[in-house]
């Protein structure tokens, strides 16, 4: 059987596959056609749907306020933001005037259910945003880890730079975040939705600077994982030496691979949400224990080759004299860590 080729199937029409549109073919909005990283997009493209977006954002009405939503004040007024001030994706059907007349439209002239009009494309596309303002809060906070790298990082610095380092990196994690939000605002909209650092580095650098940046964080990701699988592992075998060390850490890797088949983040907040009150638990239970117990010299001799020494505690407004200086930079950098949380923020 002879191959036709694909100017003897459609002629001087061009191939028929490829066509957008024709009978028999949904015809898509144009804002579902773009593409969403396009070089071609100039970046007054991208200020311009940003602007329209907060634009329809502040029309919708107003709910109850979230500390009240919190508390169980006040009743959720979702519903009727998706139902007041938002265009009907319902299609219209237009009358002629003999249908007028008759007060129903004619069975011979149905709707053109094929044609996907751009309010309907905004509306899917809006509704495709479903994680809520609590969810987010408890993902971002549970991604900073901060607490628990805070008494090793004192003790290599002492409570006078540590405490001033913290202060000072908690401030400008603080305005850092403040800038990607003002940058998040200003270039994310319903046409070109803003999901990654990335994207904020393709629409000001371009295609490679988006590249460079999905793969510096992707390896700061895996870097992180490693060592939240590490630190796990090493506090699962001080508290049942039966388990090797090795399968201690394979366990939370399997827990990880099984809570990150979870798509949403609809969804994975509610895992969060018990995440942020555990880390609350452990930081008030540590402190408490802290106050009225002694430290646990055996574990500090297993895993660090601590000795007890005389037994007393000491503390020390400046580095320790025991502490050299790759040390104290170690615990610099674990200041630095606790601040990681911006990943998620776009």
């Amino acid at each position: 059987m002879a191959m036709l080729q694909p100017a003897s199937v459609a002629l001087d029409g061009g191939d028929a596959r490829l066509s957008t549109n024709g009978e028999g073919i949904a015809e898509y909005s144009r804002a579902a056609l773009r593409a969403t990283h396009d070089p071609s997009v100039t970046f007054e493209e991208y200020l311009y749907y940003a602007k329209i977006a907060r634009q329809e954002e502040d029309a919708l009405p107003d709910a109850s306020h979230p500390m009240r939503m919190l508390a169980g004040f006040g009743k959720k007024k979702s519903d009727r933001r998706m139902s007041m001030n938002m265009p009907s994706t319902e299609p219209t059907v237009q009358l002629s005037e003999k249908e007028k007349e008759d007060g129903m439209p004619r069975t011979d002239s149905p709707p053109d259910f094929s044609v996907v009009t751009d309010q309907e494309w905004h509306q899917a596309a809006r509704a495709a945003r479903t994680a809520t303002w609590g969810a987010i809060f408890y993902l971002i906070t549970t991604d900073v880890l901060g607490p628990y790298s805070v008494p090793w990082a004192l003790s290599q610095m002492g409570y006078g730079p540590g405490v001033t380092l913290y202060t000072v990196f908690g401030a400008l994690a603080g305005y850092t975040g403040y800038q990607i939000w003002q940058m998040f605002l200003a270039l994310d909209s319903t046409q070109y939705p803003m999901k990654t650092f990335g994207d904020i580095a393709f629409r000001i650098y371009g295609t490679l600077a988006r590249h460079l940046v999905n793969v510096l964080q992707s390896l700061q990701l895996i870097f992180n994982v490693g060592v939240i699988i590490i630190a796990n592992g090493q506090g699962l075998y001080q508290v049942n030496r039966n388990i090797c060390y090795i399968v201690c850490c394979v366990i939370w890797t399997v827990l990880g691979m099984l809570i990150g088949q979870i798509r949403t983040l609809q969804k994975f907040g509610w895992i969060a949400n018990l995440a942020i009150w555990l880390n609350v638990v452990v930081m008030i239970l540590t402190m408490a224990v802290v106050t009225h117990s002694d430290p646990n010299y055996d574990a500090a001799l297993t895993a660090f080759g601590i000795d007890k020494g005389d037994g007393i505690v000491h503390t020390t407004a400046g580095p320790p004299a025991t502490v050299d200086f790759t040390g104290q930079i170690v615990g610099l950098m674990q200041a630095v860590y606790s601040y990681g949380g911006a990943m998620l923020y776009c």
